[in-house]
Protein backbone atom coordinates (compact mmCIF):
# COMPACT_ATOMS: atom_id res chain seq x y z
CA UNK A 1 0.00 0.00 0.00
CA UNK A 2 1.50 3.47 -0.92
CA UNK A 3 2.25 6.01 1.59
CA UNK A 4 -0.06 9.35 1.64
CA UNK A 5 0.20 12.34 2.86
CA UNK A 6 -2.43 13.32 5.42
CA UNK A 7 -4.69 16.53 4.51
CA UNK A 8 -5.11 18.92 7.40
CA UNK A 9 -8.63 17.99 7.90
CA UNK A 10 -8.06 14.62 8.39
CA UNK A 11 -5.87 14.94 11.40
CA UNK A 12 -7.50 14.24 14.68
CA UNK A 13 -9.14 18.06 16.16
CA UNK A 14 -9.23 16.41 20.22
CA UNK A 15 -6.67 14.44 22.04
CA UNK A 16 -7.46 12.33 24.67
CA UNK A 17 -6.32 12.76 28.02
CA UNK A 18 -4.35 9.57 28.48
CA UNK A 19 -2.18 10.70 25.09
CA UNK A 20 -1.44 13.95 27.16
CA UNK A 21 -0.35 12.38 30.53
CA UNK A 22 1.80 9.90 28.20
CA UNK A 23 3.09 12.87 26.33
CA UNK A 24 3.85 14.77 29.13
CA UNK A 25 4.92 11.28 31.20
CA UNK A 26 7.59 10.40 28.09
CA UNK A 27 8.62 13.95 27.91
CA UNK A 28 9.15 14.13 31.48
CA UNK A 29 11.39 10.85 31.26
CA UNK A 30 12.91 12.57 27.61
CA UNK A 31 13.94 15.52 30.12
CA UNK A 32 15.80 13.71 32.91
CA UNK A 33 17.86 11.97 29.83
CA UNK A 34 19.08 15.51 28.57
CA UNK A 35 18.86 16.54 31.71
CA UNK A 36 21.62 14.02 33.32
CA UNK A 37 23.85 14.60 30.34
CA UNK A 38 23.61 18.02 31.14
CA UNK A 39 25.33 17.59 34.44
CA UNK A 40 27.33 15.23 34.13
CA UNK A 41 29.22 17.41 31.55
CA UNK A 42 28.80 20.40 33.82
CA UNK A 43 30.09 17.96 36.35
CA UNK A 44 33.10 16.52 35.06
CA UNK A 45 35.85 18.55 37.16
CA UNK A 46 34.25 18.25 39.98
CA UNK A 47 34.01 14.71 39.60
CA UNK A 48 37.46 14.02 38.30
CA UNK A 49 38.61 15.95 42.23
CA UNK A 50 36.06 13.98 44.02
CA UNK A 51 37.17 10.21 42.54
CA UNK A 52 41.10 11.59 42.20
CA UNK A 53 40.72 10.15 38.16
CA UNK A 54 41.88 11.52 35.18
CA UNK A 55 39.74 13.06 32.46
CA UNK A 56 40.09 10.33 30.28
CA UNK A 57 38.64 8.49 32.82
CA UNK A 58 35.96 10.60 33.90
CA UNK A 59 34.52 11.16 30.20
CA UNK A 60 33.77 7.62 29.99
CA UNK A 61 30.42 8.70 31.89
CA UNK A 62 29.77 10.82 28.53
CA UNK A 63 30.46 8.09 26.22
CA UNK A 64 28.45 5.52 28.19
CA UNK A 65 25.55 8.43 27.57
CA UNK A 66 26.66 8.40 23.86
CA UNK A 67 26.63 4.59 23.29
CA UNK A 68 23.15 4.46 24.95
CA UNK A 69 22.03 6.64 22.71
CA UNK A 70 23.23 4.91 19.79
CA UNK A 71 22.10 1.53 20.60
CA UNK A 72 18.96 2.33 22.12
CA UNK A 73 18.05 4.68 18.34
CA UNK A 74 19.18 1.81 16.35
CA UNK A 75 16.83 -0.87 17.58
CA UNK A 76 13.89 1.92 18.79
CA UNK A 77 12.22 0.65 16.09
CA UNK A 78 12.30 -2.88 16.49
CA UNK A 79 11.44 -2.64 20.17
CA UNK A 80 8.73 -0.76 18.96
CA UNK A 81 7.10 -3.00 16.69
CA UNK A 82 8.09 -6.03 19.39
CA UNK A 83 6.80 -3.92 22.70
CA UNK A 84 3.87 -1.99 23.69
CA UNK A 85 4.71 1.50 23.93
CA UNK A 86 3.56 0.75 27.96
CA UNK A 87 6.57 -1.99 28.28
CA UNK A 88 8.86 0.02 26.71
CA UNK A 89 8.27 3.01 28.98
CA UNK A 90 7.54 0.82 32.26
CA UNK A 91 11.05 -0.81 31.19
CA UNK A 92 12.46 2.82 30.91
CA UNK A 93 11.23 4.20 34.59
CA UNK A 94 12.38 0.86 35.97
CA UNK A 95 16.01 1.12 34.51
CA UNK A 96 15.69 4.98 35.42
CA UNK A 97 14.80 4.50 39.36
CA UNK A 98 16.96 1.56 39.50
CA UNK A 99 19.87 3.75 38.53
CA UNK A 100 19.03 6.51 40.97
CA UNK A 101 18.72 4.38 43.96
CA UNK A 102 21.67 2.79 43.31
CA UNK A 103 23.92 6.28 41.93
CA UNK A 104 23.23 7.81 45.24
CA UNK A 105 25.90 5.89 47.57
CA UNK A 106 28.41 4.83 45.02
CA UNK A 107 31.77 4.80 46.15
CA UNK A 108 33.96 4.54 43.23
CA UNK A 109 34.31 5.98 39.82
CA UNK A 110 33.59 2.91 38.01
CA UNK A 111 30.14 2.03 39.85
CA UNK A 112 29.51 5.37 39.45
CA UNK A 113 29.51 5.50 35.64
CA UNK A 114 28.06 2.00 35.37
CA UNK A 115 24.76 3.08 37.32
CA UNK A 116 24.90 6.51 35.55
CA UNK A 117 25.12 4.79 32.30
CA UNK A 118 21.60 2.39 32.98
CA UNK A 119 20.02 6.34 34.29
CA UNK A 120 21.25 7.11 30.82
CA UNK A 121 19.37 4.63 29.01
CA UNK A 122 16.34 4.79 30.64
CA UNK A 123 16.25 8.59 29.27
CA UNK A 124 16.88 7.52 26.21
CA UNK A 125 14.27 4.89 26.28
CA UNK A 126 12.04 7.65 27.30
CA UNK A 127 13.16 10.09 24.74
CA UNK A 128 12.25 7.42 21.58
CA UNK A 129 8.92 6.94 23.48
CA UNK A 130 8.64 10.47 23.23
CA UNK A 131 9.31 10.79 19.32
CA UNK A 132 6.91 7.51 18.85
CA UNK A 133 4.31 9.36 20.95
CA UNK A 134 4.39 12.74 18.68
CA UNK A 135 4.41 10.75 15.73
CA UNK A 136 0.97 8.79 16.78
CA UNK A 137 -0.40 12.67 17.35
CA UNK A 138 1.04 13.70 14.33
CA UNK A 139 -0.48 10.79 11.73
CA UNK A 140 -3.61 10.17 14.23
CA UNK A 141 -3.76 7.08 14.39
CA UNK A 142 -2.18 4.13 16.66
CA UNK A 143 -2.27 3.29 20.30
CA UNK A 144 -2.76 5.14 22.79
CA UNK A 145 28.43 6.98 53.47
CA UNK A 146 32.00 8.05 51.46
CA UNK A 147 33.73 10.95 52.29
CA UNK A 148 33.86 11.84 48.90
CA UNK A 149 30.03 10.96 48.40
CA UNK A 150 28.92 13.60 51.33
CA UNK A 151 31.73 16.16 50.14
CA UNK A 152 29.80 15.81 46.39
CA UNK A 153 26.00 16.61 48.70
CA UNK A 154 27.68 19.33 49.99
CA UNK A 155 28.24 20.87 46.80
CA UNK A 156 24.63 20.36 45.65
CA UNK A 157 24.89 17.19 44.65
CA UNK A 158 21.48 15.78 46.50
CA UNK A 159 19.57 18.76 45.10
CA UNK A 160 20.27 17.45 41.25
CA UNK A 161 19.38 13.81 42.89
CA UNK A 162 16.07 15.38 44.73
CA UNK A 163 14.98 17.36 41.09
CA UNK A 164 15.69 14.46 38.56
CA UNK A 165 13.71 11.90 40.95
CA UNK A 166 10.79 14.44 40.89
CA UNK A 167 10.80 14.43 37.75
CA UNK A 168 10.71 10.62 37.31
CA UNK A 169 8.00 10.17 39.80
CA UNK A 170 5.72 12.59 38.52
CA UNK A 171 6.17 10.75 35.00
CA UNK A 172 5.48 7.71 36.58
CA UNK A 173 2.30 8.94 38.49
CA UNK A 174 1.08 10.59 35.16
CA UNK A 175 1.57 7.50 32.84
CA UNK A 176 0.28 5.01 35.71
CA UNK A 177 -2.64 7.32 35.27
CA UNK A 178 -2.63 7.08 31.79
CA UNK A 179 -2.59 3.10 32.01
CA UNK A 180 -5.58 3.19 34.77
CA UNK A 181 -7.58 5.30 32.43
CA UNK A 182 -7.04 3.16 29.93
CA UNK A 183 -7.97 0.10 31.06
CA UNK A 184 -10.91 1.77 33.08
CA UNK A 185 -12.16 2.69 29.20
CA UNK A 186 -11.32 -0.84 27.54
CA UNK A 187 -13.73 -2.44 30.25
CA UNK A 188 -16.27 -0.06 29.77
CA UNK A 189 -16.12 -1.17 26.06
CA UNK A 190 -16.67 -4.77 26.71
Amino acid sequence: MPAHALSLGQFPTVISRNLNLSIIATGIMAFVGILTETMTNVLLPVLMGLFTVSTATVQWLTTGYLLMVAVVISVSSYCNRRFTNRATFIIAMVLCIAALAAIAPTLHADSNAVFNTLQQLGGVVGTTVMALCLSIVQFGHGEVGSRDYMEATKQGGEWALIVVSVFVFVAILANLRAFLNERRQNVRMR
